[in-house]
């Protein structure tokens, strides 16, 4: 049990039997009833005597969770380097002193947001009292005239932020008559009260607004600015208040203590501090604590970050269960940890979950006044620990408790020692769109049991009535400080009641029912440890029953029931016996009709069953594109066999694996590739050779010798080992491929389809089939014109294509056309789908095509797909919004197939998080030709069905959208960790490829070690010589636009083109190493060249005491922080005359960007000017005609009179 729990049960059993304890004098006071205190009472409160000093001497709430003295004497107790912080001593009161580090702080926020709110903070409630404004206003006058801080202004002063205390002035009093307004109108005067910007360098930094509703009924806001108050100060001035105004009405003397030390002696405190061996000390334990570079905390968000931090923000009031927070409390009685160490962890958990991450820092905020003395000073106190939790998911809860009750003791005994000064020794990675330490904060609160005003704290109880002294306070709920960070939970523990808390975001990343997602998480989480801590990390539960049931419901699809006698072979053969003259098949200036087409693919059959061919049998397929393709693959089918793809076009080493590999019977090819033919002992059938044998074939069908569990084709894909994997595919795979999707698409005899893709590319099978067994007609497109923009474009048109199938990559192209030749319309497409697969679409690049094309003529759909599913798994109908979006929407699975999002231990994930996908149903193959261990892998049992339906692993990182949708995020193996950072480098491509002098990007991890850098190669619109030419800062200053700089790519490499896998993928073992003189060159110090680079060069040696800088070189890692940034703000507007916010400075972090930044303002600055020009000679020439208009109308009345 910790001091704490210790402290309230014996003050409970004392108060139990009529005993009164209180403090007087610094001493404990003890007055008993008549029976007298037990002996056993009687030996505990002497032992434990000094904790129950600290603990009735605390003030009412601390802004740490259980961070009151108590618990700071049981940090030091069980800490083995405790810190013995220095005493206070007298010094000297100056009118103008230097500012404490938490106000650096602040004063570096308001410098570089001055128009910013943000650090407003207030508190309000109801006064539901008549009252006497002169004596209110001398109320809120006494506390001005009691606390220094409360009269303070700053300024800055030889190039540094002083702080100045006024001897007298004047509260800053308002009273708003809100008489008849409804509740929506009030609150938001009063918000417009609390929001109103502060002058740090005029004053006053303290205002009261009374909203007046009734002559009983006012709401009473006192607002400041967090750089001279925190919120132990408020609860201070909250409760000295409610016992100077009754006084003041009664003509009494108020009972305050003296306050006999001020801002000023902390300030000179912790200065002292810094320099003794106190202050290493504490350096020692957070440098040591926090050695690593911070890592970023990946939260799924709605939206991107924006490039510049802002205060957009909302909040959720929140509450746990009474029986749950009940069972928490209990926990922590039991284990022996507190309360709040039990909800961090749980909290650190769950962001565990959420990212994946197993470093998590966490911001808390602590009092920061460690020394008694402190405890009556209005000011700035507070401060930012980090509580970093290590996790290892396989771990108990339990375990982790442990570790984060130490770490968070250690933090308490060190937390006086400045976040500001900490960020500017560690030298974090800086970004001007997040706090450099943490991007989370989380408090609890806990006043003490007999402290009424605790639910003013969250007003979430609005109900809740104070009586005091004449006055009926109730709380007014009013949310502040939002958007400060990505999130932030505060809890509050009123004794006897349920945990109540408030969760502040950022409204740029967030959406709120995302937040509310994430709080039911934490509350399912919570439920979990407090049952059972033994439980492991990754078991943890954190969907909700209806979560998890909407979840594993919402992917799943009704089967399709197939004929069993029919596969699409005698699909295409009833084709053929509707339509024999409809004509089947195009290739250049041949055509075949259906009758002819199933004739000539008997024939091929027939003599292929003499060569032994049947069920199981595989057939190798070594042919060009030609009508041979369709052939081949139809007579293997009615043979019974199963084809094996082989394109010609593939390596000799390729092609004499896969033949080996797939053990093949007999190996088909023609003419033109049979002196091409791999080393193989399978019967070689030349179709070209051998055609009198095969033409005197019979014509009919053969009879049916295959089912819907037969092996129809072997497509070979990439592997991970270097050597390609058979994916064997069944006959009922591919029939219900289409009869799962007819519905959707409604193929039929009137479509014209492209065979765009090789043979031996899965696409094939959707193109081929998708035309025949509908009786359409399939165009067989010759190589050269699919690797032609122009001849392929003229193909659609002239064949009349309706349906066509692209990877994205080839319709970008097609587009690029259409731009470049702004093609006539005098032939018109006639295309009704556009269906895309093969690899992740980028949307922003279909905006050309639904300009010109509309949506509707034709649909395009995004359809995701695997080889081991069977070409497709996923439909999404686009449209124009589409194009918005940063990722790629591939919509929900096909009828008969089922999508799971898993984590690492598959389990579902909650909605917006990432995890693996993993497929179910009818699509999923038979695994891999001679590969066991890695169908074992791959294709697993289905955990969430009783059946022995099987799964499939696709290695994508996805996760749900809100409204059943499946976003895909890109492929899990491609997302690489550099200093820290987990990069999905998908995202960066995306980034670049909207760059408009790029066409096509691959981005990747290069080197090892600490060595280990992002390297982005590309493809520019003209030759790679050209492009190398392009400034690289262009192209960073590009991403910045939408991405961290630690996800801008250190080097650029400029190529032809990239290296393709023989399906077409980017071959990314293949990719050139970069270079490495090109990288040294660029890492040299470039010295300034335009006036405005060497004044800023100048600017900046001087701040950073440097002889020499270059304009590459970034501000922070040449040694600048955050307070010489604001330095450098002051010195453009003294020497250079440019008056640059903050931010701005922050995200130029270069001499180049800055230049180019302040340069392109001017630019702005004159053309506003020119446009203002313009509009004033507008507005007058428009005044004038205005006058002689009316002129005329007059002399027109005049007449008419």
């Amino acid at each position: 049990m910790s001091i704490m729990q210790t402290v309230r049960t014996l003050l409970a059993d004392l108060q139990a039997i009529d005993c009164r304890i209180w403090v007087e004098d610094d001493e404990l006071m003890v007055r008993t009833s008549k029976a007298g205190i037990p002996s056993e009472l009687k030996a505990q409160l002497k032992a434990n005597k000094q904790d129950i000093l600290s603990y009735l001497t605390a003030p009412s709430s601390r802004t740490v969770s259980e961070a009151r003295m108590a618990q700071t004497l049981e940090a030091q107790r069980s800490t083995t380097h405790a810190v013995q912080l220095p005493a206070l001593v007298k010094g000297e009161q100056t009118q103008t002193f230097e500012l404490s580090y938490g106000q650096k702080a602040f004063w570096f926020l308001y410098r570089n947001a001055p128009q910013s709110p943000a650090y407003n903070v207030t508190m309000h409630w109801r006064m539901l009292s008549k009252l006497d404004l002169a004596i209110l206003k001398a109320a809120l006058q006494a506390l001005v005239d009691r606390h220094p801080s409360l009269r303070t202004t700053f300024s800055e002063q030889n190039g540094e932020p002083m702080q100045t205390v006024h001897p007298q002035q004047d509260v800053c009093f308002e009273v708003l008559n809100v008489v008849g307004e409804s509740d929506e109108q009030v609150y938001q005067r009063a918000r417009d009260a609390y929001l109103r910007l502060f002058d740090l360098e005029n004053g006053p930094l303290l205002r009261a607004t009374l909203l007046t509703q009734a002559e009983d009924k006012h709401i009473l806001l006192i607002t400041t600015h967090h750089i001279i108050t925190d919120g132990w100060s408020f609860w201070n001035l909250m409760s000295e208040f409610l016992t100077l105004y009754p006084a003041l009405k009664a003509e009494k003397q108020a009972n305050l203590p003296p306050l006999d030390w001020h801002y000023q002696d902390y300030v000179r405190w912790q200065n002292n501090m810094f320099s003794s061996e106190q202050g290493d000390q504490l350096w020692r334990y957070w440098q040591n604590q926090l050695s690593e570079q911070p890592p970023i905390l990946d939260l799924p968000a709605d939206r991107p970050r924006p490039l510049l931090q802002t205060s957009n923000g909302a909040s959720i009031i929140f509450t746990l269960p009474k029986a749950l927070t009940q069972q928490l409390k209990l926990q922590a009685r039991e284990s022996g940890h507190t309360l709040y160490v039990i909800l961090v962890a749980a909290f650190q958990v769950l962001l565990h979950r959420y990212t994946g991450q197993n470093d998590i820092w966490v911001g808390s905020a602590a009092a920061g006044r460690s020394l008694a003395e402190f405890k009556d000073i209005c000011g700035c106190f507070f401060n930012f620990i980090v509580l970093r939790g290590k996790l290892d998911s396989d771990q108990s809860f339990a375990s982790f408790l442990s570790q984060m009750q130490k770490a968070t003791l250690e933090a308490l005994v060190h937390q006086d020692y400045p976040s500001l000064l900490l960020i500017e020794r560690l030298k974090p990675q800086r970004d001007s769109n997040r706090f450099p330490l943490f991007q989370v904060e989380f408090n609890l609160q806990q006043p003490h049991e007999e402290d009424d005003l605790a639910p003013f704290f969250l007003g979430a109880d609005e109900n809740h009535i104070v009586q005091r002294d004449g006055l009926t306070l109730k709380p007014f709920r009013m949310t502040q400080q939002e958007g400060q960070f990505d999130l932030s939970i505060d809890l509050i523990d009123v004794a006897g009641e349920s945990l109540s808390g408030i969760c502040r975001y950022s409204a740029d990343l967030f959406d709120a029912d995302r937040i509310k997602r994430l709080l039911g998480h934490f509350e399912t989480l919570l439920a979990a440890v407090a049952e059972n801590t033994q439980t492991p990390i990754a078991q943890l539960p954190l969907l909700t029953e209806s979560e998890q049931h909407q979840l594993l419901h919402q992917g799943q699809k009704a089967t399709v029931n197939l004929e069993q006698s029919s596969c699409v072979h005698t699909l295409f053969e009833r084709q053929a016996e509707l339509s024999p003259n409809a004509v089947a098949l195009t290739f250049e200036n041949q055509q075949v009709c259906y009758g002819d087409l199933n004739a000539r693919a008997n024939q091929l059959a027939h003599y292929l069953c003499e060569q032994g061919v049947g069920p199981e049998v595989r057939v190798g397929l070594f042919v060009e594109r030609s009508l041979d393709v369709v052939i081949g693959l139809l007579a293997i089918l009615k043979a019974g066999g199963a084809y094996v793809p082989l394109d010609p076009d593939y390596p000799a080493e390729r092609l004499a694996f896969m033949v080996q590999d797939a053990e093949l019977k007999v190996l088909l090819c023609h003419g033109a590739t049979v002196s091409r033919l791999p080393k193989s002992d399978a019967l070689v059938v030349d179709m070209s050779a051998q055609s009198d044998a095969i033409a005197a074939q019979s014509a009919a069908n053969p009879t049916p010798l295959v089912g819907l569990d037969n092996l129809a084709y072997i497509i070979y894909t990439s592997g991970s080992t270097g050597k390609p994997k058979g994916v064997c595919v069944e006959h009922k795979n591919v029939l219900r491929l289409f009869k799962a999707t007819e519905q959707e698409y409604g193929f039929g005899n009137q479509d014209v389809w492209t065979l765009f893709h090789s043979h031996a590319f899965d696409f094939s099978v959707w193109e081929i089939w998708g035309a025949l067994i509908y009786g359409g007609r399939l165009v067989i497109v010759p190589y050269m014109t699919t690797r032609s923009p122009e001849l392929f474009y003229q193909l659609l048109q002239a064949q009349k294509v309706t349906v066509l199938n692209q990877t994205p990559s080839a319709f970008y192209q097609l587009i690029e056309y259409e731009q470049a030749t702004n093609v006539t319309q005098s032939e018109p497409l006639s295309l009704r789908w556009v269906i895309f697969g093969g690899e992740a679409l980028t949307p922003a690049k279909l905006a050309p095509w639904f300009e010109r094309h509309g949506e509707q003529t034709p649909t395009l759909v995004n359809m995701y797909g695997i080889t081991e599913t069977t070409v497709h798994v996923t439909l999404n109908k686009l449209n124009a919004k589409d194009i918005a979006s940063a990722t790629s929407n591939i919509g929900q699975p096909i009828a008969d197939l089922s999508a799971y999002i898993l984590d690492q231990h598959q389990h579902p994930v909650p909605i917006g998080i990432p995890g693996e996908l993993y497929v179910g149903g009818a699509g999923v193959t038979r695994g891999y030709l001679n590969r066991q261990t890695l169908t074992d892998e791959r294709f697993i049992v289905n955990p969430f069905q009783d059946t022995a339906a099987r799964l499939y692993r696709t290695g994508d990182l996805c996760r749900w959208l809100p409204n059943g949708d499946i976003e895909y995020l890109g492929r899990v193996d491609t997302q690489v960790k550099i200093r820290g950072f987990r990069i999905e480098c998908g995202e960066i491509e995306t980034a670049l490829l909207c760059h408009e002098g790029i066409v096509d990007a691959v981005v990747d991890a290069w080197g090892e070690g600490e060595s280990r850098q992002l390297v982005a190669w590309l493809t520019g619109a003209s030759s790679a010589e050209e492009n190398t030419t392009l400034a690289w800062d262009a192209l960073r200053a590009h991403l910045r636009t939408s991405l961290p700089d630690w996800m801008i790519p250190t080097q650029f490499v400029f190529v032809e083109k990239l290296p393709l896998t023989p399906s077409g993928k980017v071959d990314r073992k293949a990719l050139p190493a970069p270079d490495a003189a090109q990288r040294d060159a660029q890492a040299q110090r470039v010295p300034p060249k335009t006036a405005l680079e060497k004044a800023l060069a100048d600017i900046w040696c001087a701040l950073l005491t440097r002889e020499h800088i270059g304009i590459h070189e970034n501000f922070f890692e040449a040694g600048g922080n955050s307070m010489s940034i604001v330095r450098l703000q002051s010195k453009l507007k003294e020497q250079v005359d440019k008056d640059v916010a903050v931010a701005k400075l922050f995200a130029n972090p270069t001499i180049y960007t800055q230049a180019r930044y302040l340069a392109g303002d001017q630019q702005k600055r004159a053309n506003r000017s020119r446009a203002g020009e313009r509009r004033t000679r507008q507005g007058s020439m428009r005044k004038q005609q205005q006058t002689r208009q009316q002129r005329r109308s007059n002399r027109q009345t005049d007449i008419q009179r």
